[in-house]
């Protein structure tokens, strides 16, 4: 690729990133664009063919504790701690998601 198509590539990338560069700007560009596709062709040519696929670069596994139950507090110790109560059986919160589609707008 010569010089001369490589800085419109440069702008066309930076046209479609809406960024205005000057030509020093478009050079390092070019130079740094260069050296990272410089660097993918290299890494293209290892040969991973012994390399099993892997999600993750290493082993992970979740931890994960048992559920087990703990002391509580008690219905009426609740009810009596919560803001509002509702049939003095279900503690009353405010509304967060509204049936109405204006409330939601």
């Amino acid at each position: 690729m010569d010089e001369k198509s490589q800085d419109v590539d440069i702008k066309h990338i930076a046209g479609l990133a809406r960024l205005n560069l000057n030509d020093s700007e478009i050079s390092r560009y070019e130079t740094d664009i260069n050296a990272v596709l410089t660097h993918a062709e290299q890494l293209s040519k290892v040969d991973l063919s012994d390399v099993s696929p892997t999600a993750h670069a290493v082993s992970i596994t979740n931890v994960i504790r048992n559920d087990d139950e703990g002391v509580s507090m008690s219905r009426s110790n609740v009810l009596d701690n919560a803001p509002d109560v509702l049939d003095d059986e279900l503690i009353k919160v405010p509304v967060v998601i509204s049936s109405n589609s204006e409330d939601s707008a």
